[in-house]
């Protein structure tokens, strides 16, 4: 594979910068196995020797990529992301610090959502259905979150009131996939209660956390939505932290007790 993307690579125009986006990459840390076992059921394995491997190829990749190349890099479960690339082995350059991270706004004031907002109901004219007022008050104060409610509400016919879809969206996509992401992260991290418990702090009001004591993955994923008071970093992401507190609070749900992946 990674040879056959650098032959690609070669291909480009050299006389332009070229952009190539790899959508998902978490989906590069989570291939699995079959497990052979007596039972019944199909289970499976993360497949810790392919984990290995595929760190040290997007490493080169976006390390060793022709000047005329410059990647982009999303997922749906960024956690997983930034707690790989922090795990990556350094040899010579530490991958996590060899980037440039472009930070998205993880609130917008509420003229803005308006804006948005009208945007969403005028081209919602030509659907058969109308969207209930209050979905611009109900949702996070997110344009994507908006807009997101928006499709759901066209999409499913079964939900009748605003206030029932954002709570079907927190408690249905939100919140399980938080939940998920963080399984996997605090594996990776190891020693996962004393994880949690920096995560409490973090979006505690009253607490905080200091910047030395948060694990390179936590820092690089919550960098952008942090404020930083009296030496502290406090969560400043409602959205976030909402989904935070919940999953936080549900300790023996996603404090893993499989052993951590080897860094090497």
């Amino acid at each position: 594979m990674l040879g056959a993307i650098q032959d690609f690579m070669q291909c480009l125009p050299q006389d332009r910068l070229n952009f190539l986006l790899i959508d998902e990459v978490q989906s590069f840390f989570l291939m699995r196995r079959p497990m052979s076992d007596n039972s019944q059921q199909r289970s499976s394995t993360l497949a810790v020797d392919l984990l290995l491997q595929m760190r040290c190829i997007l490493k080169e990749l976006l390390l060793e990529s022709p000047y005329w190349v410059a990647w982009a890099i999303t997922g749906s479960s960024m956690t997983t992301l930034w707690a790989n690339v922090a795990a990556t082995p350094t040899n010579g350059f530490a991958l996590i610090y060899q980037h440039d991270r472009l930070n998205l706004e993880p609130k917008v004031e509420m003229d803005v959502l308006n804006v948005a907002w009208e945007q969403l109901k005028a081209q919602a004219t030509t659907r058969d259905r109308a969207l209930p007022d209050d979905l611009v008050w109900r949702s996070p104060p997110q344009v994507a979150m908006l807009a997101y409610l928006c499709n759901e509400w066209m999409r499913n016919r079964t939900i009748s009131t605003a206030a029932e879809l954002v709570e079907m969206t927190m408690q249905g996509k939100l919140i399980p996939e938080v939940l998920a992401d963080l399984r996997i992260v605090l594996q990776e991290l190891g020693q996962p209660r004393q994880q949690l418990l920096l995560l409490h702090e973090l979006v505690d009001p009253m607490a905080g956390v200091e910047p030395a004591k948060l694990p390179m993955a936590f820092g690089a994923l919550l960098a952008s939505f942090a404020t930083m008071r009296e030496g502290r970093l406090f969560l400043d992401n409602p959205l976030f932290a909402q989904v935070l507190q919940v999953g936080v609070s549900c300790t023996p749900n996603i404090c893993p007790c499989t052993p951590r992946i080897p860094s090497e």
